[in-house]
């Protein structure tokens, strides 16, 4: 950017300069006059100026947002793949902090709940977050489902695998396995076969 900056008028190079610096909106503009020294600006673009500093802002915000995402997750798969769980469930909830919307660190915090710490109530509370964040994935209500399947609540895992193959695009062979063993749990067993059933077939489309 400092390159781009000597092309440009002193004033709006100072504006970028003060973007940089992590100063944002008419606080900005008002650096960048400062910084420019007496430079003629004309006034008339001191409010698109303005604009132009938040915008920027959130460009430079969102870009630092996804640079952090990026690394804890890296860190929070390198702490589960050497064991280090505590410290894991650390990183991916620094991720869920920075994006909550995202439903990656959401589903792998419960799936390290679920199959490697067996904590299956924490794993439940933790979907039921990312539901409430508006987070509806299929890795989210399979995951729940597991949870509640693993607490011997059997017709509520039933109601979340149903709600996995519900979401669009996630008619996939595991939720329809899932919903089988639930199925089979309850001593459903001709509704357990049918859901085997569609999960072999979808099972075979995938390959």
């Amino acid at each position: 950017m400092r390159g781009v900056a000597k092309r440009l008028p002193k004033w709006f190079a100072s504006l970028l300069y003060a973007i940089e610096s992590g100063v944002v909106g008419f606080t900005a503009v008002d650096t960048a006059i400062r910084l420019s020294r007496g430079e003629n600006v004309n006034l008339v673009l001191i409010p698109i100026a303005i604009i132009l500093a938040i915008h920027l802002t959130y460009l430079l915000w969102r870009d630092l947002r996804v640079r952090r995402v990026n690394k804890w997750t890296r860190k929070a798969i390198e702490f589960k793949k050497h064991g280090q769980y505590d410290e894991a469930l650390a990183a991916f909830d620094r991720v869920i902090k920075l994006a909550p919307e995202y439903w990656l660190p959401w589903n792998n915090k419960a799936n390290l709940l679920n199959n490697d710490l067996k904590r299956y109530g924490d794993a439940l509370a933790t979907c039921d977050q990312a539901i409430a964040c508006g987070v509806s994935f299929v890795g989210i209500w399979s995951a729940r489902g597991d949870a509640l399947h693993a607490l011997g609540r059997e017709d509520e895992a039933l109601a979340a695998y149903a709600q996995a193959i519900a979401v669009p695009a996630s008619n996939n062979f595991i939720s329809w396995a899932n919903k089988g063993e639930a199925l089979e749990g309850l001593g459903r067993y001709e509704e357990a076969l049918a859901a085997y059933d569609r999960a072999l077939a979808l099972r075979h489309m995938e390959q």
